[in-house]
């Protein structure tokens, strides 16, 4: 039997909401801040660059990784993916709530639904998604934290976004 898991993770981030979404969104600028190697724009979306139905691959370890696929992408609150390649999954969700919290923080619920195509149990594969998780979202955290010190918060241009 394949392996199915859901695990949600929440994070305080020291930054305001938008500049934690703009951080959020710009998939391409991941390996920036991340152990990602590299995240590259292959489809742009339905509104050119990284909007909605644009499709990234993601370079985790010697070029192999995931393709992933935007699905919603609500400024400044909410962005949706999906796996559509390259990892031995049926479905794989991963979905990024940003709330503000009123005093200039953000609080950034990560959530990740998958099924595995290999058989793993639900523990195991909670922890590979917690971990998964962590991975991504503390240099999330981290990196809009330092934007936000850095002074006053300007959305990146289209040019930003397509990199």
């Amino acid at each position: 039997m394949a392996g199915h898991a859901i695990r949600t993770l929440t994070f305080r981030v020291q930054a305001p909401r938008e500049v934690v979404f703009d951080v959020v969104a710009d998939r391409c600028g991941y390996a920036r801040f991340s152990m990602l190697r590299s995240v590259t724009l292959l489809t742009e979306g339905a509104d050119g660059g990284q909007s909605v139905g644009a499709v990234h691959g993601i370079d985790m370890v010697a070029g192999l990784g995931p393709r992933e696929r935007v699905v919603e992408l609500r400024r400044p609150e909410l962005m949706v993916y999906e796996v559509i390649g390259g990892m031995p999954v049926t479905e794989h969700v991963g979905t990024v709530e940003l709330t503000d919290n009123g005093d200039g923080t953000t609080t950034l619920a990560y959530t990740m639904r998958s099924s595995s195509r290999l058989p793993l149990p639900e523990r195991l594969y909670g922890r590979i998604l917690t971990f998964t998780i962590r991975t991504l979202a503390e240099p999330i955290a981290a990196e809009a934290a330092r934007r936000a010190a850095d002074g006053p918060h300007r959305p990146p241009s289209q040019e930003e976004t397509q990199r």
